[in-house]
């Protein structure tokens, strides 16, 4: 009982708060919905970061288990892409960065060492947007008009392989489309 206390009181830091944040041109909201009690105790964060003045770091993610190990080992990989993303913001080298450091510095059969994750870096100034994705679903960019289109972005969870290489993909939003992005969680 008291594990499942501290680990949901990490589960709780890693989430976006508040739910919604605002940056010049830019409004992100954040939706945690578990799809069972244990759920809410695990590897799941979101975090919007930015990165100089004129763009924002949008990131999604769910690492592998539950428990105040997987809430750990979260809060962990959430602050080490940080640390990736302020040294270079293209979000394919981040995402190559940190499945780089997951494959180096843990068991290759350590469950915990994988990763879902999508990170979009938007330019607040013109709306373009880089998107890398490892394990998780691509995002969906839904326009003003209501015409929805995925994003053409994937790639191998992070963790799962030494050397796998990402990609990223561009797309740009117009004032009123939303960007979706998500995870199994």
């Amino acid at each position: 009982e008291r594990n499942k206390r501290i680990a949901d009181t990490l589960q709780r830091s890693l989430m976006m708060d508040p739910a919604s944040v605002t940056y010049r041109n830019l409004t992100v909201q954040s939706s945690y919905q578990p799809a069972w009690d244990e759920a809410e105790v695990g590897g799941d964060f979101c975090d919007a970061m930015p990165l100089g003045r004129n763009r924002v770091a949008l990131i999604i993610g769910d690492v592998v288990g539950k428990g105040l190990q997987a809430a750990a080992r979260t809060a962990e990989i959430k602050f080490t892409l940080r640390a990736f993303l302020r040294s270079n913001s293209a979000p394919d080298h981040a995402v190559q960065a940190l499945n780089d450091f997951l494959c180096e510095s843990h068991d290759a059969d350590e469950e915990e060492a994988m990763i879902g994750l999508t990170i979009a870096v938007v330019n607040l100034t013109n709306g373009d947007v880089r998107v890398a994705v490892g394990g998780c679903e691509p995002p969906v960019v839904i326009k003003a008009n209501g015409q929805a289109y995925q994003i053409d972005a994937g790639g191998l969870p992070l963790g799962a392989l030494a050397g796998a290489t990402y990609t990223q993909a561009t797309t740009r939003l117009g004032n009123g489309d939303t960007l979706l992005m998500r995870t199994d969680g």
